[in-house]
């Protein structure tokens, strides 16, 4: 009889399919028993998957019902450096705010931060992937490129007066205390938490990367 966590033949469980494709899936699936973080073959999880597909309900729903933010692959990337490869900035936005990490190093050295970058680098970026950059390098605190990166940016001028003041400049204090406190305040809903801060509005909208 099959249950609700079996493998299929490629090493994928039921809810891993579900959550690329429909939230109503997703929640029966929840709701009768399935593992929430299950990792498949390659040691991806839903939601990996939902947010790798753009799938926003899922990433959601997902998130409300308790699953890891950063859970990581083979390869030691989290569902944010997935998002950040294929510039859906709306779900990252989501795990952002859920407090993913964006300088959770892979196991070739490289963050979400960094992906993000690549695409740019790339130059197949769109006005999403423009708009990923910008959020990402407002959760982080610290940029780092390799010289092949930095020679690659040299010739775009909008990057490199994005990028290249981050790195030959120490990080602003503000971003960096910024970044530990979204840190200390860990892998929760901070729409929720950080209204209850004792600090000033401002503060708040800082912490929460609305400016």
């Amino acid at each position: 009889m099959f249950q609700v966590n079996d493998y299929d033949g490629y090493e994928r469980a039921a809810l891993h399919y579900a959550a690329e494709r429909d939230v109503f899936c997703v929640e029966l699936l929840l709701e009768s028993g399935a593992d929430i973080n299950i990792p498949d073959g390659n040691c991806d999880t839903p939601l990996h998957w939902a947010a790798f597909k753009n799938n926003i309900q899922c990433v959601k729903l997902l998130l409300q019902r308790g699953a890891k933010v950063d859970p990581l692959d083979f390869n030691n990337d989290t569902p944010l450096a997935w998002a950040a490869r294929k510039g859906h900035v709306e779900v990252i936005s989501v795990l952002l705010d859920y407090n993913a990490d964006p300088h959770i190093e892979n196991l070739r050295g490289l963050t979400p931060v960094d992906k993000c970058i690549q695409v740019q680098i790339s130059g197949l970026n769109t006005d999403n992937d423009n708009d990923c950059l910008g959020l990402m390098l407002r959760a982080s605190w610290k940029l780092e490129l390799t010289d092949a990166q930095q020679e690659s940016i040299k010739g775009d001028n909008r990057l490199s007066d994005l990028l290249l003041p981050r790195i030959v400049s120490p990080s602003p204090l503000q971003s960096h205390c910024r970044y530990l406190i979204r840190k200390a305040l860990g892998c929760r809903f901070l729409p929720n938490v950080v209204p209850k801060l004792p600090v000033p509005q401002r503060l708040q909208d800082f912490i929460s990367l609305k400016c």
